[in-house]
This record gives structure tokens, C-alpha cells and sequence, in this order.
């Protein structure tokens, strides 16, 4: 019951990303100080708060067991929702806010890791975002957990996933 309730719940917040995710380019426009109306830049702020809360209740439901890595929209909310972030943190250079955002990009990061070792989709989405963040770390953010060459994600799936052979 708690993994149906948590499809449920993903598939919600995969809605969500669905609707509000074409007003996220406002945030370049945000950041540059032009004026927006109100509506488009709440939309924008709202697809950024999406994001974060799927991470975070993907990272919750993930303990809990409760993710269901062979449920393609599962696995899909999270990959959009960390390329949300990484979007805000590439819009908005140097400003302290975007640092929580790449921290949350981050566990979604390594969400999709764990999820590699069941779903091949996981592993496609995490071979994209290693090319963004590739690209984005040169540029504007710190090195992420893809990039900098740490073994943190090679073992990440054994506690859930024991027959995962990486």
C-alpha cells in the first residue's frame, strides 16, 4: 500500500512539473532584474519549489523503501526535477540561495544512483546530467558529486538493491 501511495504521490508531483515547468526560463529574466508580471514569476518560483520537495520526498520514500525504481515516472520526476535546480543555480551565478538548490540537485544526484542499478532509465538520465553538470561546474557551480571523481555513488545501491552488481 505505502509504494502505490508513493506512485501516487510522484505522479503528482510529476503533474506539477508538467505544468509549471515552460514558465522556468523566467528565472534568467528574474535574475537579470527585469520586471515579469507576478503570475510568471510565481509559476517560475513554483517549479523550482516542486523540485525541491520531490527531492526531498523522493529521498524519504527511498528510506522507507517506499520508490519504486521500475516505475518510470518515479525515476523521470526526479531526473526533471534535479535538472530544474541545476537550471536556477545556472540562472541565478554567486548568490547564496542557488548553493541549497545544488545541494537538493545534488540528492537527487544521488537518487537516480541508487535507482541505476535496477532501471536503465535511471542510468540514461544520470549519463545526461553528468554532461550537464559537466558543463555547469566549469561554469558557475561547485563540483558535484558526478563530476569530482569520488567513488560515492559505486556502492550507493548495495544496502537497498543486494543484487545489484556494479
Amino acid at each position: 500500500m505505502c509504494s502505490i501511495r508513493s506512485e501516487l504521490e510522484m505522479s503528482y508531483y510529476f503533474g506539477q512539473m508538467f505544468l509549471y515547468r515552460p514558465f522556468l526560463h523566467y528565472l534568467t529574466d528574474m535574475a537579470n532584474g527585469s520586471a515579469l508580471p507576478r503570475r510568471q514569476s510565481q509559476y517560475a518560483l513554483s517549479c523550482i519549489k516542486v523540485a525541491s520537495n520531490t527531492i526531498s520526498r523522493a529521498e524519504v520514500m527511498l528510506k522507507q523503501g517506499a520508490i519504486r525504481p521500475h516505475n518510470w515516472t518515479s525515476v523521470y520526476t526526479v531526473f526533471i526535477s534535479v535538472v530544474c535546480l541545476m537550471f536556477l543555480v545556472a540562472a541565478h551565478p554567486g548568490t547564496a540561495q542557488p548553493g541549497e538548490a545544488w545541494r537538493r540537485a545534488e540528492m537527487g544526484m544521488r537518487i537516480l544512483a541508487v535507482l541505476r542499478c535496477v532501471d536503465d532509465g535511471a542510468n540514461a538520465c544520470l549519463k545526461s546530467l553528468k554532461v550537464s553538470e559537466r558543463r555547469q561546474s566549469s561554469a558557475s557551480a561547485p563540483e558535484g558529486p558526478l563530476q569530482s571523481g569520488s567513488k560515492c555513488f559505486l556502492g550507493a545501491c548495495r544496502p537497498t538493491f543486494p543484487h545489484c552488481t556494479i
